[in-house]
Order: C-alpha cells, then structure tokens, then sequence
C-alpha cells in the first residue's frame, strides 16, 4: 500500500536481507502491494519473487498474489494471478526464487499484490526480499537520439577507399548497429 511504498526499493536493492514489509498495524490487511517503475518500458514477461531470507522468514511469505502492470503508474491492468506452492507453514524451498510467468506486455510499472500470505498470523501481513523483472526494453524514457543521429549522418558521408578493408567492415558493423537505434 502507499504507506509502505517507501521501502519497496528493498526488493531491488540486490540484497537478500532488506525487505519490504507491509504495515504491522492491526488495521491493515491484505492485499497490500508496492510498485516498482522499471525506468523504461519493457516488453515484461516475467517476474521473480524471493521470500524474506531474514528473521522468521516465512513471517509475511506471499502463497497468493496478483501482478499488475501500468505505462502511466496510475492505470494498472492485471497480467498474472496465481499460488506458490506451500510447504507446511512456508513456501516450498524458501531460499530460492519463485518464478512468475505471463504473456509478454507493456509495461513500466509494475505492482505487486500479495493477496494472502503465510506466518505467525496468516494474510495479516506481507513481505518480499528481492523482485527480479524479464523482458526486453521498448524505449527509455527522455532518450534524446539526435546527436547519435548527427553522427550517422556524418558517418554516411565518409568515403570506404580512405579506409582499409578490416577497418571499414569494423566501421559499417557498428554504423548498421546505430542505425537499428
């Protein structure tokens, strides 16, 4: 939820021992969620979930869940919803990543809702370590070609006989490359 979105960087920072945690307050209940924005917009087609590694771990496991994505960080649609598989009172193999697939969609923001979870009180709260996100890049934003662009044109006027053979193919590998920008 908003209060806790602070913390959601925790599940990007590269470290198994930050986490993200929703509120402990008796008021809150789940579902509660944390968005990410992936700096650009991507192709998405999967995410990785890692419980807590740290404490109680499974203190906040998420069993249930709902992805959602958005372009615009208001507007999210649901990609996935589904389970992890439950061990006792924790998730099946606590200290490896649960992988999430969905058809490939757009998207720059992605949100997280955990819809029931496990632990000392089960689905009062929710937790997350690290988020890992798939997919291929669409378009950065504030991505300025224009001196890229100056330089290709540059490039297209340079003359193939100045140059040796080894080098212009070198050359030419790198100025289709640019072009495909």
């Amino acid at each position: 939820s908003a209060a806790e979105q602070e913390h959601a960087s925790y599940v990007i920072d590269g470290d198994r021992g930050t986490i993200w945690h929703s509120n402990y307050g008796s008021s809150y209940t789940l579902p509660q969620w944390f968005t990410i924005d992936l700096g650009g917009t991507y192709n998405l087609e999967q995410v990785d979930y890692l419980q807590r590694q740290n404490g109680i771990t499974h203190n906040g496991a998420v069993s249930h869940y709902r992805v959602e994505v958005s372009l615009d960080g208001e507007t999210f649609t649901p990609a996935v919803e589904g389970y992890f598989e439950v061990d006792g009172d924790n998730l099946k193999d606590p200290g490896e990543f649960k992988t999430i697939k969905f058809d490939a969609t757009e998207a720059r923001y992605v949100r997280f809702i955990a819809i029931e979870s496990l632990g000392d009180r089960p689905n009062a709260y929710a937790s997350c370590a690290e988020m890992n996100f798939y997919g291929t890049l669409v378009s950065a934003p504030g991505a300025d070609y224009s001196d890229l662009q100056d330089a290709i044109t540059a490039a297209d006027a340079l003359d193939a006989e100045d140059y040796t053979t080894s080098s212009w193919a070198a050359f030419e590998t790198v100025l289709n490359a640019a072009k495909e920008l």
